[in-house]
């Protein structure tokens, strides 16, 4: 659920707290309004949290439980624009967990699909990507 302006401001500062459990906490309410561009930079940053990888997975798990393009497409940039592999391995984690046994398969690849459209050529190859990850689980390539 997107958060009210008044209370975007303070997540927003909270998402710069020292304390990784703040910025976990802060990602998983920011994830609803990962729909705003602002909004979806802030997303990235702790998705890629230079300092705790509980960040990353806190705040991938709140995007993918959007079930959306919003929430899929900052996963598809991070995993584009990460500069260590760590955060693939947490992001592949959180979207195998996501999936698996009964997840959204077949909505996970239609939603890589419109992604793979994006006019950003780091979320066309995050999307990229991500459609391959689900590629085990599908009975279409």
């Amino acid at each position: 659920m997107p958060l009210p302006d008044a209370d975007l401001a303070v997540v927003t500062a909270a998402a710069s707290s020292p304390d990784w459990q703040v910025r976990a906490q802060a990602g998983r309410d920011l994830a609803g309004s990962a729909h705003r561009g602002d909004v979806g930079e802030v997303l990235l940053r702790l998705v890629l949290d230079r300092h705790d990888t509980a960040v990353t997975d806190a705040t991938s798990r709140a995007l993918l439980q959007r079930h959306d393009v919003h929430g899929l497409r900052v996963i598809a940039r991070a995993l584009a624009t990460a500069h260590d592999s760590e955060y693939a391995d947490h992001l592949h984690d959180a979207v195998t967990q996501h999936l698996l046994p009964d997840g959204p398969i077949a909505e996970f690849r239609d939603l890589c699909d419109e992604l793979g459209e994006d006019p950003d050529p780091a979320v066309r190859r995050g999307a990229t990507h991500l459609r391959s990850m689900a590629a085990p689980w599908t009975s279409t390539p």
